[in-house]
């Protein structure tokens, strides 16, 4: 099959039959070729060239779908990675400062815990008649505790256990407070009685469980 009648079947089927005994397609210089399509019609010839550029059209069309389907599928993809990625950057961040806020907040308590402690520790070494008032601010949950197991505590017995909490030894307290080791030990003895602590359990132990 010649090139004129692969491209332009129209043409040679629709020719004078004396047109085509005259040349073999092909073998057809390019001038003879062109002297041929100057004898057919113009209509036969327009039509012939519009089936030819369309079937060349479609044939693009039918190429490029695939590659506009692939270019928007990968632009999708880039554009749902991208904005994912940017939320996990923002929660990243945000994650971060609300670590290092809450870091920030942990040390700031802790130097206050810390002086409130050490501030504690000084009034019960001078023995501070505003001693258990500080204690029980920094320790809120030690009273209503103790008061449940006996509401008849006195304010004097919940000051010497305030003393055992800090991990005070007995003679320091009994420094402390002016009073004798033996007076302290007695004391100590009644307590475990009226909070009904054995004697095999320790007191220091007990108080901070």
């Amino acid at each position: 099959m010649s090139t004129l009648m692969t491209a332009f079947p129209d043409l040679v089927t629709t020719s004078s039959p004396l047109a085509l005994r005259q040349m073999d397609l092909q073998f057809l210089p390019s001038n003879a070729a062109f002297t041929f399509l100057l004898q057919i019609p113009n209509n036969q010839l327009e039509n012939s060239f519009r089936t030819y550029f369309s079937k060349i059209e479609w044939l693009s069309n039918w190429c490029l779908f695939p590659c506009g389907v692939s270019i928007v599928l990968l632009m999708i993809t880039l554009f749902i990675f991208i904005r994912q990625y940017k939320k996990i950057i923002s929660k990243y961040k945000d994650n971060k400062q609300l670590l290092s806020k809450q870091e920030q907040e942990a040390k700031v308590l802790l130097v206050k815990v810390n002086d409130a402690f050490e501030e504690v520790i000084q009034l019960a070494r001078s023995n501070h008649p505003n001693f258990y008032v500080r204690f029980q601010e920094c320790y809120p949950q030690f009273e209503p505790k103790l008061l449940q197991l006996n509401p008849n505590l006195q304010n004097s017995e919940l000051t010497l256990l305030a003393y055992i909490y800090l991990n005070f030894q007995t003679k320091e307290i009994a420094d402390y407070t002016f009073k004798s080791v033996k007076t302290i030990q007695n004391r100590k003895h009644l307590l475990r009685k009226k909070l009904n602590i054995q004697p095999s359990v320790d007191l220091y132990v007990w108080l901070r469980s």
